[in-house]
């Protein structure tokens, strides 16, 4: 889905793009990723605000921001997933089999 918008609009980051062109790109995809992070994080910085000097919690409009912010992180985590060619899932599983073992000692005991 995110290939198919990217080439609509000729943003698509291809791993067959010159070497220059993905340096390029994996460049401005860092940059664009740690400023969605930084705007969701700016979002968090106003809640913890709010929470601490009035005791209130977040609004609903607070809670949809950071969904949208966190979704634009993401979708940053995709477009570099295709610019660098690989199955983003199966490395998920595959780390995730590995932190199984890693922190099998914090596992909380039922």
């Amino acid at each position: 889905l995110q290939i198919k918008f990217d080439v609509e609009h000729g943003w698509y980051w291809s791993p067959k793009d010159s070497d220059e062109k993905k340096m390029n790109d994996l460049q401005y995809a860092t940059i664009a990723i740690l400023g969605e992070l930084g705007e969701f994080s700016n979002v968090v910085k106003k809640i913890l605000r709010e929470y601490n000097h009035a005791n209130t919690k977040p609004t609903q409009d607070m809670i949809e921001k950071l969904k949208e912010e966190l979704t634009d992180v993401f979708i940053y985590l995709v477009k570099l997933a295709t610019l660098l060619d690989f199955d983003m899932e199966k490395w998920y599983l595959q780390k995730m089999t590995l932190n199984k073992e890693r922190f099998k000692r914090f596992e909380v005991k039922k």
